[in-house]
């Protein structure tokens, strides 16, 4: 939520979604904006935002808990579906969990395109995490339409992915 509110100002509207009510009333009453519309959905889908309705998403945190690649692909095919033609998704995959990181570098990319100060996102709790690999990433961007234009610390624990929808 402190991210949410770093990044409304910089946004004509937000959508914030999440599968559990309880984080979107706890974002609700951190960051009261009227800028940003708080959804809840069913863990597989990003099914209550329209269709070609968002120039930019942001995922963090995410794909490490979700069970299976399947899955995987399929939110990667929703956000293809969500995203105007030329939108960006910027995600981080659990990628290696075994090796440990501290401060991710992508915050330095990711504050200097959303015009906001620097972010320092320290490594999470990975206990119940599980690995996105690769290849994964890569075939489902690939089948969902959407072009990777940049990994970041491929080769460390957390992997950033920029991405791109044609058209």
């Amino acid at each position: 939520a402190s991210d949410v509110d770093k990044g409304q100002r910089n946004f004509y509207g937000l959508v914030a979604v999440d599968i559990s009510r309880e984080m979107l009333k706890i974002g609700r009453g951190r960051v009261p904006a009227k800028n940003i519309l708080w959804l809840c959905n069913d863990g597989t889908s990003l099914g209550p935002v329209a269709d070609n309705s968002v120039g930019f998403i942001f995922s963090l945190a995410v794909f490490q808990h979700i069970p299976d690649a399947a899955t995987v692909v399929n939110y990667l095919e929703e956000a293809r579906r969500v995203l105007k033609p030329g939108g960006w998704f910027v995600f981080q995959v659990m990628n290696q969990p075994h090796l440990s990181v501290g401060p991710w570098r992508v915050s330095f990319f990711i504050s200097r395109r959303l015009h906001m100060p620097r972010i320092r996102i320290y490594r999470p709790n990975v206990r119940d995490a599980r690995p996105t690999r690769m290849g994964v990433v890569r075939r489902g961007c690939g089948h969902a339409g959407l072009r990777i234009f940049r990994i970041i610390d491929r080769f460390n624990q957390n992997t950033w992915v920029w991405a791109r929808k044609r058209g």
